[in-house]
């Protein structure tokens, strides 16, 4: 840019520029009259028609004039100019939408941090909400500032309405159905049973859903004859982890609960044992079996993490003993 203009100034310089105003200057009052009389609407459309001979040619005196005091070099430096100019201003074309579209994607990706009073905060709080009969499937991104707050009634309310969105949706139960961790037939009669509000049905489908996901994993890590189930399988799942997320905590800690002994059938509350071996004598509401669905939704939205890490560890191990 600095290189055109200094080839511009060098061109003005070595040119007549005063000769140029000069002749510009010359052009006699008349002339000058008669091309602002030609600007200027007539009186009639006949006198607008046949407009001043003269006019036109002061116009023609006034271009000529012009063209003859700006040589070849000056009108490359102007186009010179003028294409640096374009260039200058087309870099500085941003699109800001996207900028900012990156920069809230960003935002949302880096994670909040806690101090450990509120960590174990959180982990104290998705503990009760496990014990609950509830898992952090939803995870909206104010999901652990409402357990900080205990606010357990305003999540509740917002999961069970998802939930059901979930079970009339046709496309995602098919998908589920279609799922690595679950029986298709299995599913699909669950979801039936449900939506005949049929729920200690759906319940019972559903424990042992997630009885299988479980023991689809331990088949895979177990050399046991026996393939571990239950109580058992789910102390073979919590090895599969890297590391836990919140999330994780709280799974767990509702699966330990949800096969955990019933001191001789006595719970007060259906778990997989109480209803599995048909101890459970009081009905199953709705609102139960959505808990259990949640988590069906968790491991589901999880399995094949959970492979990855099987993999993974597998070739550590692999590594360790150089096979």
């Amino acid at each position: 840019m600095s290189d055109t203009l200094s080839s511009f100034q060098s061109a003005v310089n070595a040119s007549n520029i005063s000769g140029f105003i000069a002749t510009s200057n010359a052009l006699s009052a008349s002339k000058l009259v008669n091309i602002a009389n030609f600007t200027t609407p007539s009186a009639s459309l006949t006198s607008s028609i046949q407009m001043d001979k003269s006019s036109i040619d002061a116009m023609s005196e006034v271009i000529a004039s012009y063209n003859k005091m700006l040589s070849s070099t000056h009108l490359q430096a102007i186009q010179n100019i003028a294409e640096s100019t374009k260039k200058l201003i087309a870099s500085y074309q941003i699109d800001y939408s996207k900028i900012f579209s990156n920069i809230n994607e960003l935002l949302k990706s880096l994670p909040l941090t806690y101090t450990h009073e509120e960590i174990e905060q959180i982990i104290s709080g998705v503990k009760l909400l496990a014990e609950s009969g509830w898992v952090i499937y939803f995870r909206e991104k104010n999901v652990y500032q409402h357990i900080l707050a205990e606010e357990w009634n305003c999540l509740e309310e917002e999961w069970i309405e998802l939930l059901r969105d979930k079970l009339r949706d046709r496309d995602f139960i098919i998908d589920l159905q279609k799922s690595e961790c679950y029986s298709e037939p299995l599913v699909k009669s669950m979801v039936g049973c449900y939506l005949n509000q049929n729920f200690y049905a759906a319940y019972t489908l559903g424990s042992l859903a997630i009885d299988s996901a479980l023991n689809r994993i331990t088949e895979m890590i177990s050399s046991r004859k026996k393939i571990p189930v239950g109580y058992k399988a789910v102390e073979e799942v919590d090895t599969i982890f890297i590391e836990k997320s919140f999330s994780d905590v709280g799974l767990m800690h509702w699966l330990y609960n949800f096969f955990k002994d019933t001191n001789r059938f006595t719970l007060d509350e259906p778990n997989r044992h109480m209803v599995g071996h048909g101890r459970w004598e009081k009905e199953i509401e709705e609102k139960d079996f959505l808990k259990l669905f949640n988590t069906i939704l968790y491991i589901y939205d999880e399995y094949d993490k959970w492979l990855e890490n099987l993999d993974t560890i597998g070739q550590k191990i692999m590594r360790e003993l150089k096979i």
